[in-house]
Protein backbone atom coordinates (compact mmCIF):
# COMPACT_ATOMS: atom_id res chain seq x y z
CA UNK A 1 0.00 0.00 0.00
CA UNK A 2 2.72 2.34 1.28
CA UNK A 3 4.52 1.44 -2.32
CA UNK A 4 1.23 2.30 -4.19
CA UNK A 5 0.78 5.61 -2.67
CA UNK A 6 4.75 6.21 -2.84
CA UNK A 7 3.78 5.60 -7.40
CA UNK A 8 0.92 7.56 -7.57
CA UNK A 9 3.05 10.45 -5.55
CA UNK A 10 5.88 10.28 -7.79
CA UNK A 11 3.82 10.19 -10.85
CA UNK A 12 1.83 13.04 -9.58
CA UNK A 13 4.86 14.76 -9.35
CA UNK A 14 7.30 13.97 -12.01
CA UNK A 15 4.14 13.78 -14.95
CA UNK A 16 3.47 17.91 -14.96
CA UNK A 17 7.64 18.45 -14.67
CA UNK A 18 7.60 16.37 -17.92
CA UNK A 19 5.13 17.62 -19.71
CA UNK A 20 6.22 21.01 -18.89
CA UNK A 21 9.75 20.12 -20.45
CA UNK A 22 8.29 18.53 -23.10
CA UNK A 23 5.99 21.15 -24.49
CA UNK A 24 8.49 23.96 -23.31
CA UNK A 25 11.50 22.53 -25.60
CA UNK A 26 9.15 22.09 -28.82
CA UNK A 27 8.10 25.56 -28.49
CA UNK A 28 11.14 27.36 -27.63
CA UNK A 29 13.09 25.40 -30.71
CA UNK A 30 10.04 26.72 -33.11
CA UNK A 31 10.99 30.17 -31.47
CA UNK A 32 14.06 29.67 -32.42
CA UNK A 33 13.90 28.61 -35.96
CA UNK A 34 11.77 31.55 -36.47
CA UNK A 35 13.96 33.58 -35.03
CA UNK A 36 16.58 32.56 -37.08
CA UNK A 37 14.75 32.89 -40.28
CA UNK A 38 13.60 36.73 -39.65
CA UNK A 39 17.05 37.40 -38.82
CA UNK A 40 17.45 39.81 -41.95
CA UNK A 41 14.52 41.51 -41.43
CA UNK A 42 14.93 42.15 -37.33
CA UNK A 43 15.45 40.92 -34.19
CA UNK A 44 12.45 38.11 -32.54
CA UNK A 45 12.92 37.81 -28.56
CA UNK A 46 11.47 36.41 -25.59
CA UNK A 47 12.36 35.50 -22.17
CA UNK A 48 10.88 31.93 -21.04
CA UNK A 49 7.94 29.78 -22.18
CA UNK A 50 6.02 28.14 -19.01
CA UNK A 51 3.12 25.37 -19.31
CA UNK A 52 -0.16 26.41 -16.95
CA UNK A 53 -2.07 23.85 -15.34
CA UNK A 54 -5.14 24.53 -17.36
CA UNK A 55 -3.12 23.16 -20.33
CA UNK A 56 -2.45 26.92 -21.98
CA UNK A 57 1.68 27.41 -22.93
CA UNK A 58 2.58 31.01 -22.03
CA UNK A 59 5.10 32.76 -24.18
CA UNK A 60 6.53 35.53 -21.46
CA UNK A 61 7.88 38.91 -23.37
CA UNK A 62 7.84 38.22 -26.85
CA UNK A 63 9.38 41.42 -28.87
CA UNK A 64 10.35 42.14 -32.73
CA UNK A 65 11.96 44.96 -33.21
CA UNK A 66 12.47 45.38 -37.58
CA UNK A 67 15.87 46.81 -38.83
CA UNK A 68 16.93 50.39 -38.98
CA UNK A 69 13.61 51.19 -36.05
CA UNK A 70 15.50 52.16 -33.50
CA UNK A 71 14.27 50.33 -31.03
CA UNK A 72 10.73 50.60 -32.13
CA UNK A 73 8.99 47.36 -32.95
CA UNK A 74 5.89 45.17 -31.56
CA UNK A 75 6.13 43.80 -27.97
CA UNK A 76 3.55 41.89 -25.68
CA UNK A 77 3.81 40.81 -21.84
CA UNK A 78 2.59 37.43 -22.64
CA UNK A 79 0.70 35.33 -25.26
CA UNK A 80 -0.95 32.59 -24.22
CA UNK A 81 -2.20 29.27 -26.65
CA UNK A 82 -5.71 27.64 -24.82
CA UNK A 83 -6.50 24.43 -25.26
CA UNK A 84 -9.07 24.66 -22.61
CA UNK A 85 -7.38 21.90 -20.56
CA UNK A 86 -4.38 19.91 -20.17
CA UNK A 87 -5.68 16.77 -21.64
CA UNK A 88 -6.82 18.72 -24.62
CA UNK A 89 -3.27 19.86 -25.02
CA UNK A 90 -1.76 16.43 -24.85
CA UNK A 91 -4.08 14.95 -27.53
CA UNK A 92 -3.74 18.69 -29.58
CA UNK A 93 -0.72 17.53 -31.42
CA UNK A 94 -1.97 13.97 -32.31
CA UNK A 95 -5.26 15.64 -33.84
CA UNK A 96 -3.06 17.99 -36.08
CA UNK A 97 -1.41 15.15 -37.18
CA UNK A 98 -4.20 12.94 -37.55
CA UNK A 99 -5.87 16.19 -39.78
CA UNK A 100 -8.28 16.83 -37.23
CA UNK A 101 -8.85 19.38 -35.69
CA UNK A 102 -9.26 20.47 -31.65
CA UNK A 103 -12.60 21.11 -30.51
CA UNK A 104 -11.75 24.64 -29.09
CA UNK A 105 -8.58 26.78 -29.18
CA UNK A 106 -7.73 30.09 -28.19
CA UNK A 107 -5.03 32.68 -27.91
CA UNK A 108 -4.56 35.97 -25.73
CA UNK A 109 -1.87 38.58 -25.56
CA UNK A 110 -1.07 40.40 -23.12
CA UNK A 111 0.32 43.87 -22.68
CA UNK A 112 0.80 43.86 -26.61
CA UNK A 113 2.42 47.71 -27.90
CA UNK A 114 3.75 48.42 -30.90
CA UNK A 115 4.92 52.37 -31.73
CA UNK A 116 3.09 53.58 -35.13
CA UNK A 117 6.27 55.33 -36.24
CA UNK A 118 7.66 51.61 -36.58
CA UNK A 119 4.85 50.84 -39.33
CA UNK A 120 5.60 51.05 -42.79
CA UNK A 121 5.32 55.10 -44.31
CA UNK A 122 2.19 55.59 -45.77
CA UNK A 123 1.35 54.42 -49.74
CA UNK A 124 -1.86 56.75 -50.22
CA UNK A 125 -4.96 54.45 -50.28
CA UNK A 126 -6.93 55.30 -47.00
CA UNK A 127 -8.50 58.66 -49.00
CA UNK A 128 -10.13 59.63 -51.93
CA UNK A 129 -8.92 62.19 -54.19
CA UNK A 130 -8.65 64.94 -51.33
CA UNK A 131 -5.40 63.23 -49.66
CA UNK A 132 -3.11 60.44 -49.35
CA UNK A 133 -2.46 57.88 -46.22
CA UNK A 134 -2.20 54.07 -45.60
CA UNK A 135 -5.50 52.62 -44.11
CA UNK A 136 -5.22 51.58 -40.35
CA UNK A 137 -8.42 49.85 -40.28
CA UNK A 138 -10.73 49.09 -42.58
CA UNK A 139 -13.41 49.26 -40.12
CA UNK A 140 -13.09 52.17 -39.40
CA UNK A 141 -15.01 53.58 -42.64
CA UNK A 142 -18.14 54.63 -40.76
CA UNK A 143 -16.03 56.55 -38.40
CA UNK A 144 -14.31 58.69 -40.65
CA UNK A 145 -17.57 59.60 -42.84
CA UNK A 146 -17.56 63.27 -43.47
CA UNK A 147 -14.10 63.49 -42.75
CA UNK A 148 -12.47 64.99 -46.20
CA UNK A 149 -14.01 61.93 -47.82
CA UNK A 150 -11.79 59.60 -46.23
CA UNK A 151 -12.64 55.92 -47.05
CA UNK A 152 -10.78 55.28 -43.51
CA UNK A 153 -8.03 56.88 -41.14
CA UNK A 154 -4.63 56.33 -41.87
CA UNK A 155 -1.56 55.78 -39.69
CA UNK A 156 -0.78 59.40 -40.18
CA UNK A 157 -3.98 60.29 -39.08
CA UNK A 158 -3.63 58.10 -35.88
CA UNK A 159 -0.54 60.09 -35.16
CA UNK A 160 -1.91 63.31 -35.49
CA UNK A 161 -4.83 62.22 -33.01
CA UNK A 162 -1.59 61.87 -30.27
CA UNK A 163 -1.82 57.84 -30.42
CA UNK A 164 1.97 57.31 -30.97
CA UNK A 165 2.28 53.88 -29.43
CA UNK A 166 -0.87 51.16 -29.56
CA UNK A 167 -1.56 49.39 -26.00
CA UNK A 168 -3.88 46.81 -26.19
CA UNK A 169 -4.93 43.38 -24.67
CA UNK A 170 -6.40 40.92 -27.07
CA UNK A 171 -8.13 37.13 -26.74
CA UNK A 172 -9.75 35.15 -29.42
CA UNK A 173 -11.01 31.82 -29.78
CA UNK A 174 -13.53 29.06 -31.22
CA UNK A 175 -15.44 26.35 -29.96
CA UNK A 176 -17.10 23.55 -31.97
CA UNK A 177 -20.12 22.34 -30.10
CA UNK A 178 -21.89 18.96 -30.62
CA UNK A 179 -18.86 17.56 -32.96
CA UNK A 180 -19.40 20.06 -35.41
CA UNK A 181 -22.84 20.97 -35.93
CA UNK A 182 -22.27 24.55 -34.41
CA UNK A 183 -19.41 26.62 -34.32
CA UNK A 184 -18.51 29.58 -32.22
CA UNK A 185 -15.75 32.50 -32.43
CA UNK A 186 -15.33 34.83 -30.05
CA UNK A 187 -12.74 37.89 -30.26
CA UNK A 188 -12.21 40.55 -27.17
CA UNK A 189 -10.03 43.32 -27.49
CA UNK A 190 -9.39 46.31 -25.38
CA UNK A 191 -6.75 49.39 -26.37
CA UNK A 192 -5.79 51.68 -24.07
CA UNK A 193 -7.37 55.47 -25.06
CA UNK A 194 -9.27 53.92 -28.31
CA UNK A 195 -11.86 50.97 -26.97
CA UNK A 196 -13.36 47.92 -26.46
CA UNK A 197 -14.29 45.66 -28.44
CA UNK A 198 -16.54 42.13 -27.87
CA UNK A 199 -17.88 40.18 -30.71
CA UNK A 200 -19.39 36.68 -30.81
CA UNK A 201 -20.22 34.92 -34.16
CA UNK A 202 -22.58 31.51 -34.01
CA UNK A 203 -22.35 29.68 -37.61
CA UNK A 204 -24.30 26.54 -38.33
CA UNK A 205 -22.09 24.26 -39.11
CA UNK A 206 -23.89 20.81 -39.60
CA UNK A 207 -20.03 18.88 -39.90
CA UNK A 208 -20.23 15.32 -39.49
CA UNK A 209 -16.95 15.48 -37.87
CA UNK A 210 -14.08 18.07 -37.28
CA UNK A 211 -11.56 16.46 -39.95
CA UNK A 212 -10.04 19.20 -41.46
CA UNK A 213 -11.69 18.47 -44.87
CA UNK A 214 -15.29 17.88 -43.57
CA UNK A 215 -14.94 21.10 -41.75
CA UNK A 216 -13.61 23.15 -45.11
CA UNK A 217 -16.29 22.02 -46.97
CA UNK A 218 -19.25 22.60 -44.24
CA UNK A 219 -17.54 25.73 -44.08
CA UNK A 220 -18.60 26.51 -47.59
CA UNK A 221 -22.45 25.00 -46.54
CA UNK A 222 -22.54 26.84 -43.61
CA UNK A 223 -25.10 29.37 -42.13
CA UNK A 224 -25.07 32.29 -39.98
CA UNK A 225 -26.96 32.17 -36.98
CA UNK A 226 -26.35 35.10 -34.72
CA UNK A 227 -23.78 37.55 -33.31
CA UNK A 228 -23.30 40.25 -30.87
CA UNK A 229 -20.99 43.02 -30.68
CA UNK A 230 -20.01 45.67 -27.83
CA UNK A 231 -18.34 48.74 -28.41
CA UNK A 232 -17.50 50.51 -25.55
CA UNK A 233 -15.20 53.75 -26.51
CA UNK A 234 -12.61 54.80 -24.20
CA UNK A 235 -11.40 58.14 -26.09
CA UNK A 236 -11.29 57.28 -29.44
CA UNK A 237 -14.65 59.28 -30.96
CA UNK A 238 -13.49 62.29 -28.75
CA UNK A 239 -9.92 62.67 -30.25
CA UNK A 240 -11.58 61.92 -33.59
CA UNK A 241 -14.56 64.69 -33.76
CA UNK A 242 -11.34 66.67 -32.71
CA UNK A 243 -9.06 65.69 -35.76
CA UNK A 244 -11.82 65.78 -38.54
CA UNK A 245 -13.26 69.23 -37.18
CA UNK A 246 -9.67 70.48 -37.33
CA UNK A 247 -9.47 69.29 -40.78
CA UNK A 248 -12.96 70.31 -41.96
CA UNK A 249 -12.95 74.07 -40.43
CA UNK A 250 -16.12 73.29 -38.47
CA UNK A 251 -16.39 73.27 -34.14
CA UNK A 252 -17.21 70.21 -33.11
CA UNK A 253 -21.02 70.41 -32.92
CA UNK A 254 -21.45 71.97 -36.61
CA UNK A 255 -19.18 69.17 -37.33
CA UNK A 256 -21.31 66.26 -35.66
CA UNK A 257 -24.06 67.35 -37.48
CA UNK A 258 -22.20 66.91 -40.99
CA UNK A 259 -20.84 63.65 -39.65
CA UNK A 260 -23.95 61.93 -39.05
CA UNK A 261 -25.52 62.98 -42.10
CA UNK A 262 -22.24 61.62 -44.33
CA UNK A 263 -22.51 59.00 -41.89
CA UNK A 264 -26.08 57.88 -43.12
CA UNK A 265 -25.17 58.86 -46.61
CA UNK A 266 -22.49 55.96 -46.37
CA UNK A 267 -25.12 53.75 -45.82
CA UNK A 268 -26.40 54.43 -49.10
CA UNK A 269 -23.84 53.96 -50.70
CA UNK A 270 -23.54 50.58 -49.44
CA UNK A 271 -27.54 49.95 -51.14
CA UNK A 272 -29.59 50.79 -47.89
CA UNK A 273 -30.74 54.12 -45.44
CA UNK A 274 -31.70 54.20 -42.37
CA UNK A 275 -34.31 54.96 -40.09
CA UNK A 276 -34.84 57.79 -38.48
CA UNK A 277 -34.80 56.82 -35.14
CA UNK A 278 -31.48 54.91 -35.98
CA UNK A 279 -29.87 57.82 -37.15
CA UNK A 280 -30.85 60.14 -33.85
CA UNK A 281 -29.51 57.81 -31.69
CA UNK A 282 -25.75 57.67 -33.44
CA UNK A 283 -25.67 61.19 -33.25
CA UNK A 284 -26.98 60.90 -29.39
CA UNK A 285 -23.74 58.55 -28.80
CA UNK A 286 -21.37 60.66 -30.71
CA UNK A 287 -22.22 63.62 -28.76
CA UNK A 288 -21.60 61.51 -25.61
CA UNK A 289 -19.89 58.11 -26.71
CA UNK A 290 -20.00 55.53 -24.41
CA UNK A 291 -21.23 51.90 -25.58
CA UNK A 292 -22.67 50.35 -28.49
CA UNK A 293 -24.08 46.93 -28.57
CA UNK A 294 -25.73 45.08 -31.34
CA UNK A 295 -27.42 41.46 -31.31
CA UNK A 296 -28.77 40.15 -34.47
CA UNK A 297 -30.35 36.42 -35.20
CA UNK A 298 -30.92 35.13 -38.32
CA UNK A 299 -34.88 35.07 -38.93
CA UNK A 300 -34.58 32.38 -41.75
CA UNK A 301 -31.78 30.79 -43.74
CA UNK A 302 -28.82 33.01 -44.10
CA UNK A 303 -26.31 30.98 -46.30
CA UNK A 304 -22.59 32.66 -45.75
CA UNK A 305 -21.69 32.07 -49.42
CA UNK A 306 -24.69 34.97 -50.32
CA UNK A 307 -23.66 37.34 -47.99
CA UNK A 308 -21.80 38.82 -50.73
CA UNK A 309 -24.96 39.19 -52.69
CA UNK A 310 -26.61 41.17 -50.07
CA UNK A 311 -27.15 44.75 -49.63
CA UNK A 312 -27.16 46.52 -46.58
CA UNK A 313 -31.04 46.56 -46.86
CA UNK A 314 -31.39 42.81 -47.64
CA UNK A 315 -28.83 41.60 -45.02
CA UNK A 316 -31.23 43.34 -42.16
CA UNK A 317 -33.89 41.40 -43.84
CA UNK A 318 -32.53 38.11 -42.83
CA UNK A 319 -30.83 38.98 -39.61
CA UNK A 320 -33.02 40.86 -37.15
CA UNK A 321 -30.70 43.03 -35.48
CA UNK A 322 -30.68 45.26 -32.73
CA UNK A 323 -28.35 48.59 -31.28
CA UNK A 324 -28.75 50.25 -28.45
CA UNK A 325 -26.76 52.85 -27.43
CA UNK A 326 -25.56 53.66 -23.91
CA UNK A 327 -28.02 51.88 -21.82
CA UNK A 328 -31.51 53.07 -23.55
CA UNK A 329 -33.65 50.48 -25.30
CA UNK A 330 -32.41 48.73 -28.17
CA UNK A 331 -33.44 50.39 -31.58
CA UNK A 332 -34.09 47.22 -34.48
CA UNK A 333 -32.25 48.07 -37.62
CA UNK A 334 -34.77 48.98 -40.57
CA UNK A 335 -33.08 50.02 -43.15
CA UNK A 336 -34.67 51.26 -46.93
CA UNK A 337 -33.02 49.56 -50.29
CA UNK A 338 -31.48 52.63 -51.68
CA UNK A 339 -29.53 52.53 -54.89
CA UNK A 340 -26.27 53.15 -54.98
CA UNK A 341 -24.64 56.46 -55.89
CA UNK A 342 -21.32 58.27 -56.06
CA UNK A 343 -20.02 59.88 -53.08
CA UNK A 344 -21.14 63.56 -52.38
CA UNK A 345 -18.48 66.10 -51.83
CA UNK A 346 -17.84 67.01 -48.30
CA UNK A 347 -20.08 69.84 -47.70
CA UNK A 348 -18.99 73.55 -46.67
CA UNK A 349 -19.99 74.59 -43.26
CA UNK A 350 -23.15 75.31 -42.48
CA UNK A 351 -24.58 74.16 -45.53
CA UNK A 352 -27.61 71.77 -45.39
CA UNK A 353 -27.35 68.24 -45.15
CA UNK A 354 -29.56 66.11 -47.43
CA UNK A 355 -32.34 64.76 -45.49
CA UNK A 356 -32.75 60.94 -43.99
CA UNK A 357 -35.43 58.85 -45.61
CA UNK A 358 -38.29 57.44 -43.35
CA UNK A 359 -37.78 53.65 -43.25
CA UNK A 360 -40.33 51.43 -46.06
CA UNK A 361 -41.91 49.98 -42.97
CA UNK A 362 -42.57 52.09 -40.07
CA UNK A 363 -41.02 51.48 -36.81
CA UNK A 364 -43.57 53.15 -34.11
CA UNK A 365 -45.55 50.16 -33.64
CA UNK A 366 -42.22 48.00 -32.41
CA UNK A 367 -39.96 51.10 -31.69
CA UNK A 368 -42.53 51.88 -28.46
CA UNK A 369 -42.82 48.60 -27.35
CA UNK A 370 -40.64 47.88 -24.39
CA UNK A 371 -39.82 44.37 -24.09
CA UNK A 372 -39.02 44.40 -20.31
CA UNK A 373 -42.17 45.19 -19.74
CA UNK A 374 -43.65 42.30 -21.75
CA UNK A 375 -44.82 39.11 -20.55
CA UNK A 376 -42.69 35.78 -21.90
CA UNK A 377 -46.01 35.03 -24.39
CA UNK A 378 -46.50 38.91 -25.89
CA UNK A 379 -42.79 38.97 -26.11
CA UNK A 380 -42.83 35.58 -28.47
CA UNK A 381 -46.09 37.27 -30.12
CA UNK A 382 -44.16 40.24 -31.36
CA UNK A 383 -41.31 38.43 -32.47
CA UNK A 384 -43.62 36.09 -34.33
CA UNK A 385 -44.96 39.65 -35.81
CA UNK A 386 -41.51 40.64 -36.84
CA UNK A 387 -40.41 37.22 -37.97
CA UNK A 388 -43.42 36.88 -40.28
CA UNK A 389 -43.27 40.47 -41.84
CA UNK A 390 -39.54 40.11 -42.48
CA UNK A 391 -40.32 36.89 -44.62
CA UNK A 392 -42.80 38.25 -45.97
CA UNK A 393 -40.72 41.27 -47.03
CA UNK A 394 -37.97 39.68 -48.14
CA UNK A 395 -39.60 37.07 -50.13
CA UNK A 396 -41.41 39.55 -52.44
CA UNK A 397 -38.15 41.16 -52.81
CA UNK A 398 -36.33 38.39 -53.49
CA UNK A 399 -39.13 37.27 -55.83
CA UNK A 400 -39.17 40.05 -57.91
CA UNK A 401 -35.18 39.85 -58.35
CA UNK A 402 -35.31 36.85 -59.86
CA UNK A 403 -36.41 34.75 -63.10
CA UNK A 404 -36.98 31.58 -63.22
CA UNK A 405 -35.09 29.74 -66.09
CA UNK A 406 -35.17 26.37 -68.08
CA UNK A 407 -32.47 23.47 -67.21
CA UNK A 408 -32.23 22.57 -70.77
CA UNK A 409 -28.88 22.86 -72.40
CA UNK A 410 -30.50 25.02 -74.95
CA UNK A 411 -31.88 27.36 -71.84
CA UNK A 412 -28.72 27.35 -69.98
CA UNK A 413 -26.32 27.91 -73.30
CA UNK A 414 -27.86 31.82 -72.51
CA UNK A 415 -27.57 31.61 -68.61
CA UNK A 416 -23.53 30.92 -69.05
CA UNK A 417 -21.34 34.07 -67.00
CA UNK A 418 -24.27 35.42 -65.85
CA UNK A 419 -25.66 35.34 -61.70
CA UNK A 420 -27.64 32.39 -61.23
CA UNK A 421 -29.59 30.58 -58.79
CA UNK A 422 -29.10 27.46 -57.79
CA UNK A 423 -31.88 25.28 -55.61
CA UNK A 424 -30.96 21.53 -54.69
CA UNK A 425 -33.17 18.86 -53.59
CA UNK A 426 -31.54 18.67 -50.30
CA UNK A 427 -32.99 22.57 -49.97
CA UNK A 428 -29.63 23.79 -50.41
CA UNK A 429 -29.29 27.24 -52.43
CA UNK A 430 -26.33 28.70 -53.97
CA UNK A 431 -25.57 31.79 -55.67
CA UNK A 432 -22.49 31.86 -58.20
CA UNK A 433 -22.33 31.98 -61.87
CA UNK A 434 -22.83 29.77 -64.29
CA UNK A 435 -19.33 29.01 -65.81
CA UNK A 436 -20.13 25.75 -68.00
CA UNK A 437 -22.77 23.24 -67.66
CA UNK A 438 -21.84 19.51 -68.95
CA UNK A 439 -23.87 16.29 -69.50
CA UNK A 440 -24.11 15.56 -65.88
CA UNK A 441 -22.80 18.65 -63.72
CA UNK A 442 -23.18 22.87 -63.30
CA UNK A 443 -20.12 24.53 -63.27
CA UNK A 444 -20.87 27.69 -60.39
CA UNK A 445 -17.91 30.53 -59.88
CA UNK A 446 -17.90 31.62 -56.63
CA UNK A 447 -16.56 35.21 -55.55
CA UNK A 448 -13.59 34.51 -52.81
CA UNK A 449 -11.12 36.88 -51.56
CA UNK A 450 -8.43 35.36 -53.36
CA UNK A 451 -10.46 35.86 -56.61
CA UNK A 452 -12.80 33.19 -57.08
CA UNK A 453 -13.07 29.18 -57.06
CA UNK A 454 -15.60 26.93 -59.27
CA UNK A 455 -17.66 24.73 -57.24
CA UNK A 456 -19.34 21.64 -59.25
CA UNK A 457 -23.13 20.96 -59.30
CA UNK A 458 -24.98 17.50 -60.18
CA UNK A 459 -27.46 18.75 -62.41
CA UNK A 460 -29.75 15.76 -61.07
CA UNK A 461 -29.97 17.35 -57.72
CA UNK A 462 -31.04 20.49 -59.24
CA UNK A 463 -34.48 21.45 -58.39
CA UNK A 464 -34.96 25.10 -59.49
CA UNK A 465 -32.51 27.31 -61.52
CA UNK A 466 -33.17 31.08 -61.70
CA UNK A 467 -31.48 33.78 -63.35
CA UNK A 468 -30.87 37.45 -61.81
CA UNK A 469 -33.32 39.98 -63.59
CA UNK A 470 -31.37 43.41 -64.71
CA UNK A 471 -28.09 41.57 -64.09
CA UNK A 472 -25.38 41.00 -67.53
Amino acid sequence: MKKLLLIVILAAVVLPLGLNWYFTREIRQQLDRAASAVSFFGSLTYDSVRLSPRGAIHINNLAFFPRGNSGQGIEARRIAFQTGSLGALLSLERNLEAGRLPEELGVGIEGMQFSLGSLPPSQGAGMGPSGGGQPASAGLGFAAAGCQRRRSFSVDDFIDMDYFVIQADVEANYRFMEQGLQLRQFVQTRSAGIGAVDFELVVDLNASSLELMEVMGALQRADLNSFTFDYEDLGFYPRMLQFCARRMDMDRDTYIDHHVNAWAEQWAQLGSRPSTALIEAYRRFVRSPDRLSATSRAVYNVDLEMLGEYSLAQFFERMETQISFGNRVPIRVEVEAAASSEPLPDAEPGSPAPAPVEPATPVASDAIDDPLSMSAEQRRAMIERRRAAAEAAAAERVQAQWLEAETTDAALVALVDRPVRIELDSGRRFIGRLERFDDDQLHIRFVSDSGFYVRPVARNQVTNIAVRSGVP
